[in-house]
């Protein structure tokens, strides 16, 4: 070359290269067939000289590595090749050795594609092939192989066993060699292996010996394996797939985790098992295989591939924006390829899937369309890519109501691959399961029963009975068959008069029927995935957000159910916990016990008066420290003779009645409260108190006679713990309709049968009330409160308590020092509070947010203590539904001023609700569904909820049982019988109480829809008020506000609803 005489290749390239540089010409210098890109082909180029290069090669992304002209573009030119027909068409005239059929034609489109479709290199190929042709006689064949593997196995040890395979085909006939010999030849290879694995001794030496073809390890087997499993996929023998690939996949589970072999098995795995049906298993081992992919390069064809991989099992899955997603990546990651590069395009197609199952129909037509253009004019007829295109596009016309054209191209796509593909394959019963929905969707009912029998019958014979696509075909034809039947037995004169309305009716029938029968789920086909597949209600979202949004508010619902389960695991397990046996009595000795100060407001008669006030002069406590103060407003209160004859029986206790209109600073204008009566009452009670210690207890509340000095012992930290600034205890409400408010009455005036007919009797209703007047409608308020405060409220108020996150006091019973409060009010204690209705929690929100002084000055105080095992129990006669209703409303519309977001959030917290929160997430979330195997259908949403309202029930009767059974109180002569346990194992029969607890129940959002946006305005104590904003409460003077204040009664005598 260029007369240099030269001895080897590198001496070669160097002469020349210093020939030409030192001629001081310019060189135009062609490399051909640059094809590898780890060559560095400037070590080919002459130094100090004037080069111009043309390179040729096969690589269809060469652009990259092209130079920039002055015009900033790459000086890339591409040679466009011949088209796939005529490629296919060339190599075999040209090979002269094949038979025209669609196995050669499939070889001859793989040869072309790897040579980039270019003429020449289609000749030179063919021409090797003629050339190797030459042995056409089967002896010829066998010494030629024989030559070639055992030059071959010189090199690569996996070909030795190669040899022994064609001393066995040279037995067997050229035809239908029997697979099963293979197999069984590998079964018991491992079985042999396996049983001298381990052991060194001599035998496994001379079990070698024996058998040399073993020598050779286990993966030249296990790859031929991996390549049986793709092969049989591929045919569509997807059981087989699976138990070869889950064989493989367990013997490579001894190379490193990110192997590429195992990860490219476990890969294959994937795939056969998505086909399968086993999407859960596909959906795991794929996201194991990103994930070890993710330390790969984003542009690496196998992270893509994977990733790809896992979008298509993610929308079999119902993961449909998850898919979404990581399929835009890739596809984003691909722009960079050729257009009609196959990735490219793949992607493109996988994405349009998805945009489809999302609702985005315009978007998948408009990328599929595009994605069958390109197919047309780069890959042959019958294809592989090119049908499951065109079946993608039919899906989203079907989908789009382009019915005419969706039946036109499924049925171009059935007839390609029934040339194609054997009438088992899975992709070709997909297509003429479509084909037949689509016919269903135009009218042609009987074309379409005809080919979905045929798919039926296959899909019987070839696969198990769970398997989704079996499903999914038996229920389409169930289906039309039976409107078929419905239709048949109608008159034919009523469908003709009905007219062009029950025609449309039949249409809309049909599409809403179609939304069902595209759901088929053909592992590896273009079908309509699983997200319109929601049993018996399909739901095309019409945007990508709403999917989003959905996902969202399902994944909120579930926190949120799950938040409201853990509270109310906590409560019940207090309650279990603290009221299974009565409390021992306070360890404080008498002298050592602090005076308290009890303050019980009053007004009007309520339900066994008499023995809730007379709880305070039982308590086991030191009565000469004990100061007890009864609140009224004047003497016309008709509560007055109870009191009265109450100071006379316990003539030891400092007891003292505090009238209202006798408070003189309330009168000339020392003190300037607001409306609330209750603190208007108390107020002179407050400020006169003996002692640091104020009790507030409501009237109608009575409490066990050694409450008062365990409350006290909790207060002072005599406990052992530290000192708190409020005690209090749970509330429970006892309804106990029965006698009339007049016996009560007369019993204290006369005298006659004195404290045991008071002490036996409730204040149940007027003696004008007869049996006949006493309905669910009169007396069930009683009921609903009865539950409500034994079953849904003590759990979350004994849970709240117990983690002790914000202030939660309801106030029946609370306990507290007069010192703390002052100096949190400045000095003005509950007369701060008189301005608003729900003092109780306020005085405990105040003491829970603010330092008392002991705190400034370093002392450790307990912002609120619970006294568990002690209740505070309210006996309730002859509550109305009227009545329960304004009650709940009045509470609520006063809390959604000072707890907002509490109060806004409360029925979420309902049984009703919240078991609608649950069931949406469980049968919305796909992670769900792959671990409890739950279905998004509305059928489960509902079974679901019916479930979780139903152990709600049984929970909430749990604890009733729990607290109305009386096993915490002590127990002795004085405890009235609405406190002492139940005679019979129950208080009430379950169906009794059932009737309550669903009423509450679905009652509880009305009443929260109404006391929250239906106004401010609430009536309290005989009077009515309405609350701003800022907590305040505002009475409402009118002329029949004041005749009722006038009144000296409660009507009826029925129980006050505070």
């Amino acid at each position: 070359m260029c007369g240099l005489s030269l001895h080897d290749d590198a001496e070669a390239l160097y002469g020349v290269k210093d020939q030409l540089a030192g001629s001081g010409r310019q060189v135009l210098l062609i490399l051909d067939n640059c094809d590898d890109t780890r060559t560095d082909y400037s070590r080919y180029i002459p130094n100090r000289t004037i080069v111009t290069l043309i390179m040729t090669t096969r690589l269809s992304d060469a652009k990259k590595y092209a130079s920039m002209d002055f015009r900033d573009n790459k000086l890339f030119f591409q040679l466009k090749g011949l088209d796939a027909k005529s490629a296919v068409d060339l190599i075999i005239d040209a090979s002269d050795t094949q038979q025209r059929g669609h196995q050669a034609e499939h070889q001859a489109e793989q040869i072309a594609t790897a040579l980039d479709f270019q003429p020449l290199a289609i000749n030179v190929a063919s021409s090797l092939i003629q050339e190797q042709a030459r042995y056409r006689k089967v002896n010829a064949t066998f010494e030629v192989s024989a030559e070639s593997l055992q030059r071959l196995a010189s090199d690569d040890p996996s070909v030795k066993a190669a040899p022994t395979l064609l001393d066995i085909l040279a037995f067997v006939d050229r035809q239908d060699v029997p697979e099963e010999m293979f197999l069984r030849a590998w079964k018991y290879e491992e079985e042999v292996l396996s049983e001298f694995e381990v052991d060194d001794g001599p035998e496994k030496g001379f079990i070698e010996d024996l058998t040399p073809w073993h020598q050779s390890d286990q993966l030249p087997v296990t790859e031929a394996q991996y390549l049986m499993g793709a092969a049989y996929q591929q045919n569509g023998q997807i059981p087989e797939a699976v138990d070869m690939l889950e064989h493989v996949v367990k013997v490579r589970e001894k190379l490193e985790e990110e192997d590429p072999v195992r990860l490219a098995s476990q890969r294959a795995l994937a795939g056969a098992r998505q086909t399968n049906g086993q999407i859960t298993e596909a959906v795991e081992m794929l996201e194991h295989v990103v994930k070890l992919k993710e330390k790969l390069e984003e542009d690496d064809p196998s992270r893509l591939a994977s990733q790809h991989d896992l979008a298509a099992v993610y929308m079999d899955n119902g993961q449909i924006a998850n898919a979404t997603a990581l399929l835009e990546h890739v596809l984003k990651v691909n722009e960079k390829l050729e257009e009609n590069h196959p990735s490219r395009l793949s992607s493109q197609h996988e994405l349009a899937r998805a945009y489809i199952a999302n609702g985005q129909i315009l978007k998948a037509v408009k990328l599929l369309e595009h994605v069958v253009k390109v197919g047309e004019t780069t890959l042959r007829e019958n294809h592989p890519s090119r049908p499951a295109s065109q079946h993608a596009l039919a899906s989203a016309y079907l989908t789009n109501g382009r019915v005419p054209e969706a039946v036109k191209l499924l049925e171009h796509v059935v007839k390609v691959e029934g040339t194609t593909l054997h009438k088992h394959h899975p992709r070709r019963l997909s297509s003429q399961h479509e084909l037949a929905c689509a016919y269903d969707a135009d009218g042609q009912t009987s074309a379409s029963i005809e080919l979905l029998k045929r798919v039926v019958d296959i899909r019987q014979r070839t696969l198990r009975k769970d398997h989704p696509d079996r499903i999914v075909s038996e229920k389409v034809l169930a289906d039309i068959l039976e409107e078929e039947q419905r239709l048949s037995e109608d008159e034919p004169g009523d469908m003709a008069s009905a007219g062009p309305i029950a025609s449309g009716g039949l249409a809309s029938t049909r599409r809403s029927r179609l939304a069902l029968r595209l759901q088929e789920k053909v592992r590896g086909s273009p079908r309509m995935p699983p997200a319109s597949a929601i049993g018996e209600t399909f739901v095309a979202h019409t945007d990508h957000e709403l999917s989003t949004i959905a996902y969202v508010a399902a994944t909120a619902c579930l926190i949120w159910y799950c938040i409201v389960a853990v509270v109310c695991t906590i409560g019940c397990s207090q309650i279990w916990r603290h009221y299974s046996a009565p409390k021992p009595k306070s360890s404080l000795k008498p002298a050592d016990s602090p005076h308290v100060a009890i303050i019980r407001p009053v007004k009007g008669l309520e339900p066994q008066l008499y023995d809730c006030l007379a709880s305070t002069f039982r308590q086991d406590y030191p009565p000469e420290r004990l100061h007890i103060r009864f609140c009224i407003s004047d003497k016309s209160d008709p509560c007055l003779p109870v009191l009265d004859r109450l100071i006379d029986d316990y003539p030891a206790y400092d007891a003292q009645l505090l009238l209202q209109d006798e408070d003189e600073q309330l009168h000339n204008g020392q003190l300037n409260l607001g409306p609330n009566p209750k603190i208007r009452n108390m107020s002179r009670a407050y400020r006169e108190a003996m002692g640091d210690i104020i009790w507030v207890i409501d009237c109608n509340v009575w409490v066990a006679r050694g409450v008062c000095g365990r409350m006290v012992t909790r207060l002072e930290g005599h406990d052992g713990k530290h000192r708190n600034k409020l005690v209090h205890q749970i509330p429970l409400v006892v309804d106990i309709p029965g006698s009339t408010v007049g016996q009560e009455t007369h019993g204290l005036l006369d005298g006659t049968n004195g404290d045991a007919q008071i002490r036996t009797t409730s204040s149940a209703s007027t003696s004008t009330q007869t049996n006949a007047d006493r309905t669910a409608l009169t007396i069930g308020g009683g009921r609903l409160e009865e539950s409500f405060m034994s079953s849904a409220h003590p759990k979350f108020y004994a849970a709240i308590n117990t983690v002790a996150v914000a202030p939660c006091i309801v106030g029946k019973s609370t306990m507290f020092r007069k010192s703390h409060l002052d100096s949190v009010t400045d000095n003005r204690g509950i007369d701060y509070f008189s301005e608003n209705i729900c003092e109780d929690h306020l005085i405990g929100d105040r003491l829970w947010k603010h330092k008392v002084p002991e705190e400034r000055q370093g002392e450790t105080l307990g912002k609120h203590a619970f006294c568990f095992g002690d209740l505070a129990i309210q006996p309730m006669a002859n509550m109305s539904l009227a009545e329960y209703w304004s009650r709940r409303i009045r509470w609520l519309r006063v809390r959604k001023f000072t707890v907002t977001l509490a109060t806004f959030v409360e029925p979420g917290t309902e049984s009703f609700l919240c078991s609608v929160y649950g069931a949406f997430a469980f049968s919305t979330l796909p992670y769900l569904h792959r671990i409890f195997g739950i279905p998004p259908t509305w059928t489960a949403f509902a079974l679901l909820w019916l479930l979780s309202v139903s152990i709600w029930c049984l929970t909430d009767w749990a604890l009733y049982l729990k607290l109305q059974s009386g096993a915490s109180i002590e127990v002795d002569e004085e405890t009235p019988f609405f406190a002492r346990p139940p005679k019979s194992s129950t208080k009430r029969p379950f169906g009794e109480w059932l009737l309550a607890w669903l009423g509450r129940e679905a009652l509880a959002l009305p009443i929260w829809i109404w006391a929250f946006w239906g106004g401010t305005r609430v009536e309290w104590r005989g009077k009515q008020f309405w609350v701003g904003l800022d907590m305040k409460v505002h009475e409402i003077k009118s002329s029949r506000q004041e005749d009722a204040a006038s009144s000296a009664t409660t009507p009826n005598g029925k129980a006050r609803r505070d």
